[in-house]
């Protein structure tokens, strides 16, 4: 499947960088212990962003190497998006092969040049730990379910629709207060540990 999605999206690598992409690229550049994000570099994002560019730049400087790392990502998306089908309908042939076809499908639609699909964009990044906080969710692993809306809060603010999904399955389930706060101790980690370094930046 991850292959699937490298080779969907292998025909955009080299298509020129949109405005976000370069905007996250040059802060992921510049960043470092004596010039940083807020501080020295303007920038109305979350450094979960940052952090993914700077390990998309360790796979080289240009656009390609950045579509790479997205599509890579992206492949991982898929996967994920196949896991949560099959734990919503079992593992028989007609669920497993839906499944396939649905992460397939994602792979494709996702890539589509009229939303800038293809591009490096936070949403696409933010769709891997939302996804697994959705799996999560489904299974029950509030801890787990809550990290991975953080880490996806921590990419683009949105990302807070995990949590609010999550919240939501609590509250239809009836769940116990143990849980919500097991689920809000997850989520508050990543953009705990985001304020902390944004406040040692100043």
């Amino acid at each position: 499947m991850i292959a699937f999605a490298l080779l969907v999206r292998l025909p955009f690598f080299d298509v020129p960088m949109i405005s976000d992409e370069g905007g996250y690229a040059y802060v992921a550049h510049f960043w470092s212990t004596d010039y940083m994000p807020y501080r020295d570099i303007p920038f109305d994002r979350p450094q979960g962003i940052f952090l993914i560019y700077r390990l998309a730049l360790a796979m080289g400087e240009g656009i390609g190497a950045i579509r790479l790392f997205a599509a890579l990502w992206n492949g991982l998306t898929a996967v994920a998006v196949l896991f949560s089908i099959r734990a919503l309908f079992g593992t028989g042939r007609r669920a497993v092969t839906g499944a396939w076809l649905g992460a397939a499908l994602f792979a494709v639609f996702s890539t589509a040049p009229r939303i800038e699909g293809f591009t490096a964009n936070a949403e696409l990044f933010t769709l891997l730990p939302l996804t697994l906080s959705a799996l999560f969710t489904w299974r029950r692993q509030w801890l787990l379910a809550g990290l991975a809306a953080g880490m996806a809060t921590a990419i683009k603010p949105n990302g807070v629709s995990g949590l609010l999904l999550a919240v939501a399955w609590l509250v239809v389930m009836r769940a116990r207060w143990r849980d919500v706060g097991v689920l809000l101790a997850g989520f508050a980690v990543a953009p705990g540990l985001c304020l902390a370094h944004g406040e040692a930046g100043q």
